[in-house]
């Protein structure tokens, strides 16, 4: 089984915090570490992509195409918050 995680920020995001991106990225990626940590799990994989349109689905964009075409049956993807993947 592999674990993969997934972080992502949008438009508004980096219109708004662009000079605090790093610091919410490194929170996310601690926050989905710790949790692994504690489960037992070993990360395979951490994607994140960057600056997405709000309208664009997970399946547009890079880095989950990238996850998509890796997982296979008993994979898990975790995130910090379902939005980072269904926010459109």
């Amino acid at each position: 089984m592999n674990i993969y995680s997934y972080s992502r920020t949008s438009e508004l995001e980096v219109s708004q915090a662009a000079s605090q991106i790093d610091v919410i990225m490194d929170a996310q990626w601690l926050q989905l570490q710790t949790y692994c940590l504690q489960q037992g799990f070993l990360m395979t994989s951490s994607l994140c992509d960057n600056d997405c349109k709000w309208q664009l689905s997970f399946a547009q964009r890079p880095q989950a195409q990238q996850l998509m075409s890796q997982l296979v049956a008993g994979d898990s993807i975790i995130v910090t918050k379902l939005d980072r993947i269904f926010s459109s």
